[in-house]
């Protein structure tokens, strides 16, 4: 592909780095083994304590090289803020993100930006002509999913609806608009749902107007880390399993009125199975007051998302049955649990 100048379709891609020696190499040679070269990496070392640190120093290139490499080391204040640190540097027109401990294809980048300079020649093609270009899609969030399947742009609500909502929560595997991610910054209060929470804000932003496309999945490989917030034993930090779905009911309230009812249908289903997994997590541990604390916004939460319409009819027979032993008593569940569990 030809390489346009730096601030035309410039790319600016954002990895948090934190303790990432075994699979940071692999993840920055995927990146500048890139078949669109028109982009800048921004390391963000989240105060690493392992030789990442030392590795992401010695990528870094001279200002002014296409593709560039620029690395920031900070205190280690979590992922939220390491991505956040990233957007006050970046200076492409686009932004995308990647961690750490995943890698991406050759043609990553390249299938992103491709919708994008389609959409620019045409335009320019017709201009060329004479031809008139009312009011052209202005495209500003680009999402790698086989969770949508339309191939028209579509509503940030929509996007709600049938990506965000439907296993589309991460920011990864999406290109961004630099216009569309101004102000927007990440909640580094969560550790769990930050990047889902993101999301929700953007389609807030976006709205009905049509600026969100689709293209295939396949090309972003998403590493399933053992030693992750996901797979880690009980911590009370875990809770912002339940808190992140319950931000996200905060900022859809005032547009009630906007979206469908089916969404918050979605969101509360969501919010149910996301308390019984702590839930699980719980079962698996010594009671103490943090696991007493814990149970007790469990059953609020449940309470909230079941009183919701649709709510409980969108679970599965399975969830249904485990929802309705939590709601009659927790510490028998618990107990049925953790005993199957630790078989």
């Amino acid at each position: 592909m030809e390489i346009s100048k730096p601030g035309k379709n410039f790319i600016s891609i954002i990895v948090p780095v934190y303790n990432a020696e075994n699979c940071l190499p692999r993840c920055v040679q995927s990146i500048l083994a890139q078949t669109y070269k028109n982009f800048e990496l921004i390391l963000i070392d989240d105060g690493s304590t392992d030789s990442s640190s030392k590795l992401c120093d010695s990528y870094a290139t001279d200002y002014g090289t296409v593709p560039s490499v620029f690395v920031k080391h900070t205190k280690n204040m979590g992922v939220s803020h390491a991505r956040n640190e990233g957007l006050s540097y970046a200076e492409g027109e686009w932004i995308t993100f990647i961690d750490a401990d995943d890698y991406i294809e050759p043609d990553y980048l390249e299938r992103l930006i491709s919708p994008i300079e389609s959409r620019q020649n045409a335009i320019r093609i017709a201009r060329d002509e004479g031809a008139s270009v009312a009011n052209p899609t202005v495209i500003s969030v680009i999402t790698m999913t086989d969770q949508i399947i339309d191939t028209q742009p579509i509503s940030g609500f929509y996007f709600l609806e049938h990506g965000i909502l439907n296993r589309d929560a991460h920011v990864w595997s999406k290109l961004y608009s630099k216009d569309i991610m101004e102000g927007m910054r990440f909640e580094d209060d969560l550790t769990i749902g930050e990047d889902m929470v993101l999301l929700v804000k953007l389609a807030i932003k976006i709205g009905n107007a049509k600026s969100v496309l689709s293209i295939d999945a396949g090309s972003y490989k998403y590493y399933d880390n053992e030693n992750g917030a996901m797979n880690s034993s009980y911590k009370p930090s875990y809770m912002d399993q339940i808190r992140c779905w319950q931000r996200a009911e905060e900022l859809l309230t005032p547009y009630k009125d906007d979206i469908s009812d089916v969404i918050f249908a979605q969101l509360a289903t969501t919010q149910i199975v996301s308390a019984m997994l702590v839930a699980g997590k719980i079962a698996q541990v010594p009671y103490d007051d943090n696991t007493k604390d814990a149970i007790a916004k469990i059953r609020e939460a449940l309470s909230h998302a079941c009183n919701k319409d649709g709510a409980f009819a969108g679970l599965s027979k399975g969830y249904k049955l485990k929802v309705s032993i939590f709601r009659f008593s927790p510490m028998l569940y618990l107990k049925l649990y953790g005993t199957w569990k630790n078989k």
